[in-house]
């Protein structure tokens, strides 16, 4: 891997003797790039990135100004678990979709699998099990798809916090941006992902995230998993956190404390 120093001393053996002219920087950067493609990748990245930060590292041979910062192409825990919260939280805009796996319960029972899907940025979300439920959950409303009851329930004051993710989650372990909140003990690499080991609440689990992206893409747990990606929250992928009501399925009114009953939608 190349280092800063050594691309300093690179492009100043490249440019002894040349005053810059006109296109002459870039020029020289694009060459650079190019002679020392192999050094520049994991380093830099793309080729036009690699020029950019060329010709600003020139720049500075030439004029004497401070060059381009260029990070660490190992970036320490620290660094890591940032860039994993920093992506989780541009990505609450983004329909994170999740598959969850459950061992056997109490009474010997494999629970189900269950898909959910959450828009976090609008807290809206669902959680679906083939042939047993359906739920929904937005601001003040919950619906719910009993299959084997043939029933529907609807709560029109549901309470719904701020952590949407906790209500489909099948499990309650709550949003990826409390995962990392008590610190990560372990950081490591793993099949081109990057594995994390922490603790939440005094349990200790294990979180992989895609290397460029810095996404959540599992986490374990105990015997609890859940698999996770990432989609655009198009008009189309919206449609996914909604559910249709099968014919002939009947209503159940939910009762608060207050004793008003609910009443179900018209559909």
């Amino acid at each position: 891997m190349m280092t800063e120093e050594e691309l300093r001393d690179r492009l100043h053996a490249d440019s002894v003797g040349i005053m810059p002219k006109k296109d002459l920087i870039r020029t020289l950067a694009h060459q650079h790039a190019r002679r020392h493609k192999r050094a520049k990748v994991g380093l830099i990245g793309g080729s036009l990135g690699a020029t950019a930060l060329v010709v600003t590292l020139l720049v500075g041979l030439f004029t004497g100004g401070d060059p381009l910062r260029i990070e660490s192409a190992s970036p320490s825990k620290d660094e890591i678990v940032t860039r994993v919260r920093e992506a989780d939280q541009a990505a609450t805009t983004m329909i994170m979709h999740f598959v969850t796996y459950q061992g056997q319960s109490a009474d010997g029972t494999t629970p189900p699998r269950t898909e959910s899907w959450a828009l976090r940025s609008e807290n809206r979300a669902r959680i679906s099990s083939p042939d047993r439920s359906d739920k929904i959950v937005r601001p003040g409303y919950m619906e719910e798809i009993d299959h084997r009851s043939r029933m529907v329930k609807v709560d029109d004051q549901y309470r719904l916090g701020d952590d949407v993710v906790a209500h489909v989650s099948g499990s309650g372990i709550g949003d990826p941006k409390s995962w990392l909140s008590e610190g990560v003990r372990e950081v490591r690499t793993d099949g081109g992902d990057i594995h994390l080991v922490a603790n939440r609440m005094g349990v200790e689990f294990e979180l992989w995230v895609d290397a460029r992206t810095y996404l959540s893409k599992r986490v374990v747990f105990g015997d609890y998993r859940m698999t996770i990606d990432w989609l655009p929250a198009t008009e189309e992928n919206r449609r996914l956190l909604d559910h249709t009501i099968p014919a002939g399925f009947g209503w159940t009114k939910h009762v608060r404390d207050t004793g008003s009953p609910l009443t179900p939608p018209t559909t």
